[in-house]
């Protein structure tokens, strides 16, 4: 919670607070990542204040869709499609899209020589 309230807008602060303790870590890492990725897809890196806009889950919408709040530039969150990416049990990932409505899909590509592992 200190990085968070350090580094994070108000709304994922008090959001992240209002998850159970036992989804804490999880959530704390599914703001990151989104926040990282609309930082990376917009060029300007950490030169951006991480508190300067949000990334929240769309209350009650079950999707993997997030909701992006630039606060000084509302059009700017429109134009943005943000989703998290289900990749495995205790990780967590997202990917920030230029554009509205993406879809998103999510595969496993094999390693080569993997079957020889077993």
């Amino acid at each position: 919670m200190e990085l968070a309230e350090r580094f994070f807008s108000r709304p994922e602060v008090q959001w992240l607070r209002s998850q159970p303790a036992s989804e804490l870590i999880a959530s704390f890492f599914s703001c990151w990542t989104a926040k990282e990725a609309y930082i990376k897809a917009q060029g300007e890196g950490l030169s951006m204040p991480l508190s300067s806009f949000g990334v929240l889950p769309v209350p009650a919408d079950g999707s993997s869709k997030l909701r992006l709040e630039v606060y000084q530039d509302p059009e700017e969150s429109k134009r943005w499609s943000i989703s998290r990416l289900e990749i495995g049990p205790n990780l967590r990932a997202a990917l920030a899209v230029d554009g509205e409505s993406c879809r998103v899909r999510v595969g496993d590509w094999p390693l080569p020589g993997a079957q020889d592992l077993n």
